[in-house]
């Protein structure tokens, strides 16, 4: 289950391992329908799983597994609508049998993210001097936690004469990220 994930973001790739526990080698993996990559998925909502078709299962889709032998193979969900998904992927292999490998996941609201004030004028200050300091806000209203913030700091024609609070806090957030709700 990839959880909750965001409209038309991507989840995090899940890696899964197809091992031949037969004491003879299987034939190539086959798809049931249709040929490997957007097709390859069957159930109520294919297009929102990805299977890679460039993972080490791709030999085996032409020769099988070895007596012993496993590959991998990544999907990754990236829903297309609000609310719960499913797919299956189906290999069948001649000598080997059928192998079904269900998806699920539940596609919300992305997250959203908001600062207060949107903005401070901290009006004349003398040189070598230090304003008060002026708090601000980031609030995740969506129903996803952010992951870590990809850029941050200060930015602008002149960040130099600004600083982020000494206890570090804006800091842990671009790290971290913010939870839903927070």
């Amino acid at each position: 289950d990839y959880g909750d994930v965001g409209v038309g973001l991507s989840s995090p790739t899940q890696r899964f391992v197809l091992t031949n526990p037969l004491p003879w080698p299987t034939g190539p993996l086959q798809p049931l329908s249709g040929g490997f990559g957007a097709g390859v998925m069957a159930g109520p909502n294919p297009g929102d799983f990805y299977f890679d078709p460039n993972s080490s299962c791709a030999q085996a889709f032409s020769t099988g597994l070895a007596v012993g032998g496993s590959c991998y193979f990544d999907v990754t969900f990236i829903p297309l609508g609000l609310g719960p998904s499913s797919a299956t992927l189906v290999f069948q292999m001649t000598p080997g049998g059928v192998v079904q490998i269900p998806f699920t996941g539940n596609g919300v609201t992305a997250q959203f993210i908001s600062i207060s004030p949107a903005s401070h004028d901290f009006g004349s200050v003398d040189v070598a001097r230090t304003s008060a300091p002026q708090r601000f806000t980031l609030t995740n209203s969506g129903s996803v936690a952010t992951g870590p913030f990809v850029t941050g700091g200060l930015q602008g024609a002149n960040p130099g004469p600004f600083a982020c609070g000494s206890n570090g806090s804006c800091l842990q957030v671009l790290a971290t990220g913010l939870a839903a709700g927070d």
